[in-house]
């Protein structure tokens, strides 16, 4: 399958995982890619971030770098998915906070992403997407 379908799969797979965490108040630090190729062989591969999350341009981009460097085999693609595992509360005050975060970033990032929630709910999901359409890194997965 060519990787640029395959990728704009990931992508909107990758916003109906964090839309249903968002909805559901968690986080996830674990981004699981499932893929089945064809004849039924199907592959996992999973990367544990450093924060939890339920931003699917973060979920999109583990994913897709697991899928690049995941040696996984060229063959046709029959299934693909993408999770997010390893929960937490997303509005947990126990959580540490990243030395390096900054503060009005996450404040502007999580108004974006409630506002894709809000128009997802009155208009459909895929309406409205993050500026996240293209990669930077084409090459094959081997």
């Amino acid at each position: 399958m060519d990787q640029d379908i395959l990728h704009a799969v990931l992508r909107g797979l990758a916003a109906e995982v964090a839309a249903t965490a968002r909805r559901e108040k968690l986080s996830g630090s674990v981004v699981t890619l499932k893929i089945r190729f064809m004849g039924f062989e199907t592959h996992t591969r999973q990367h544990k971030a450093s924060q939890p999350t339920h931003d699917e341009r973060v979920i999109l981009r583990e994913a897709w770098t697991l899928f690049l460097h995941g040696k996984l085999p060229r063959k046709p693609v029959r299934l693909i998915g993408v999770g997010i595992s390893d929960w937490q509360q997303s509005e947990s005050k126990l959580a540490q906070a990243d030395l390096f975060d900054q503060p009005q970033r996450k404040a502007k990032d999580d108004r974006l992403l409630a506002t894709l929630d809000r128009v997802a709910d009155r208009f459909g999901k895929g309406m409205l997407q993050v500026g996240c359409t293209t990669r930077t890194n084409k090459s094959n997965p081997q």
